[in-house]
């Protein structure tokens, strides 16, 4: 039940012998958003609003830090047309004491006329002299094979090819899956009875975690995070870990808090963060699937197992709020093992999701150490 929301290159793997008339790349601006949302409409891609597009931006901590930093770029016809573009989202990491920016692509997507020019998109990203690490983290089937060659760069810690899941509501569940594969609707609810007696069977499904826990549900971000920043910076100083800060994390997040998107779960000693966990609304509404995705967990003292908890917290809520899923994959292999613990469904998705590249040598030579990753779905535009 995989959606495609970074790219649209179904001309790009096979363009066209020429170009349909002169086109410019160049940097993009935040007034060219009307023109940007027509072409991602034209082209069957959601396009956010305006003020949604321009807070990626004009509210986001590295930009304000590092205007030089673009924000994308766009292919423009001589006659000032926007007929294709590419975002670049930066973000802020520290890694080894050292400070790091990288850039994210984000939205990618071209007419279909214009097709030539999409590799002179990519290379205007690649080729970016000021930031020091590029992502791409959520690659689809048609980006991967794109991607692939350019970067040839795996992330490699976490699964990013098998969704990692637990079914939470059966009946809506095999209802999206029926949808998707365009069968018989009303064969979904014997389906959603099969499959819940199958997992009943065979010990399947949940299994709770015998960690009794106190737990606090947060309705924003406060000074808090900010100290919790400071110690798990600390403690894990070999690893890339993307800016937490209060500030970025209430930027990054600002829209999805405000619709009610974001459940921020914290254990704790007295007024201290140990561990918070973050699960982000992640509906596939062409199908009809509700479902919550762990985005975030960091542990500052390095008990990992707190993780089973607060899962076993989520997957409680989506239960009594008739959500279909909930899903978590992609973590480092520590959380992995928790995760796997609580006895999770497992699918292959369509291809694998996360990749990286630096123009510097000495740290892709870094990044080549699994253990230096703790890649999450917080990463680049995941859950933007």
């Amino acid at each position: 039940m995989s959606e495609v929301n970074d790219i649209s290159v179904s001309a790009v793997l096979e363009p066209s012998a020429e170009p349909a008339r002169p086109v410019r790349i160049r940097n993009a601006r935040i007034d060219d958003y009307a023109q940007i949302a027509a072409v991602q409409t034209r082209n069957g891609l959601g396009a956010k609003n305006e003020q949604q597009w321009r807070h990626l931006w004009v509210d986001n901590p590295i930009c304000i830090q590092r205007p030089d930093i673009a924000i994308g770029w766009v292919a423009e016809t001589s006659a000032g047309e926007i007929v294709g573009y590419m975002g670049n989202i930066p973000s802020g990491f520290t890694f080894g004491g050292d400070e790091m920016v990288s850039g994210a692509t984000f939205a990618m997507v071209i007419d279909p006329a214009h097709s030539a020019y999409a590799g002179f998109l990519g290379k205007r990203f690649i080729c970016q002299k000021n930031i020091d690490i590029q992502l791409v983290t959520s690659a689809n089937p048609n980006s991967a094979r794109l991607v692939a060659p350019l970067y040839g760069r795996r992330v490699p810690a976490g699964d990013w090819e098998h969704s990692v899941y637990w079914i939470t509501n059966y009946r809506g569940f095999t209802a999206s899956a029926f949808a998707m594969k365009k069968g018989p609707h009303l064969a979904a609810f014997p389906a959603a009875l099969a499959m819940a007696a199958k997992d009943k069977s065979l010990g399947s499904g949940f299994r709770k975690s015998a960690l009794n826990l106190t737990l606090t549900l947060c309705s924003e971000f406060d000074s808090r995070f900010d100290a919790f920043w400071q110690e798990l910076k600390l403690a894990y100083p070999h690893r890339l870990l993307g800016h937490r800060t209060r500030e970025v994390l209430q930027w990054h997040f600002e829209f999805a808090l405000k619709q009610g998107r974001v459940w921020i779960l914290t254990t704790g000693n007295g007024s201290r963060i140990t561990a918070y966990a973050i699960f982000y609304r992640h509906d596939n509404p062409r199908i009809g699937l509700k479902r919550v995705r762990l985005i975030d967990f960091q542990t500052a003292d390095g008990n990992v197992g707190v993780l089973a908890p607060m899962l076993e917290w989520a997957y409680e809520r989506c239960r009594s709020e008739n959500i279909h899923m909930l899903e978590a994959y992609g973590f480092r292999p520590d959380k992995e093992e928790v995760i796997e613990s609580m006895g999770p469904h497992r699918r292959q998705l369509p291809s694998w999701f996360y990749y990286y590249n630096s123009r510097n040598k000495e740290i892709v030579a870094r990044l080549q150490d699994p253990e230096v990753w703790d890649p999450c779905h917080f990463d680049g535009d995941s859950s933007l």
